[in-house]
This record gives structure tokens, C-alpha cells and sequence, in this order.
């Protein structure tokens, strides 16, 4: 049992989760984009370059999945508050 007035935040584990699915996705995508083109480039026996293009691809991914992280979290912030522009 939590001590008196120690109470945990469901906002902080909200925003650790957003943070920690932006570097997940920043460091898995480009991972896996150099593991697949290193694939393709020993079983077909192709040049380095798909290794990284598969990396480029891998981080093109990656940041579309952050941009689109990003906008829905603006967005469910926007609707919270009442659709109101804030100066």
C-alpha cells in the first residue's frame, strides 16, 4: 500500500509511455530496415547498397510512425480541452 499522500499519476505514465514508444520506434525501424537489406543483399548476392537503402526505408518508417504519434496525441490533447486555441 502507498504511503499516505505518495499517490502515482496516471498522466506521468502516459507520458513515459509516449516517450518510450518515440524511441522505440526510432531505434527499431532503422534496426530492422539494416537487418532486411543486409539479408537481401547475402541471399541474392546484391551490392551494400540495399543495406542501406533498407536502412533509409527503416527510418522513413520510423519517423512517420513518430509524425503520426505526434498528431494524434495533439490531436487528443486539442479534443480534451475543448477544441479551444490556447495563446
Amino acid at each position: 500500500m502507498a504511503p499516505e499522500g505518495l499517490r502515482l499519476d496516471p498522466e506521468l505514465f502516459r507520458t513515459l509511455r509516449y516517450y518510450g514508444r518515440i524511441s522505440l520506434d526510432l531505434l527499431a525501424g532503422p534496426l530492422l530496415g539494416l537487418a532486411l537489406g543486409r539479408h537481401l543483399s547475402q541471399r541474392f548476392a546484391l551490392s551494400p547498397l540495399w543495406m542501406a537503402l533498407g536502412f533509409l526505408a527503416g527510418a522513413g518508417f520510423s519517423f512517420f510512425g513518430v509524425y503520426r504519434l505526434m498528431t494524434t496525441e495533439i490531436f487528443r490533447d486539442w479534443h480534451k480541452s475543448g477544441g479551444k486555441k490556447e495563446k
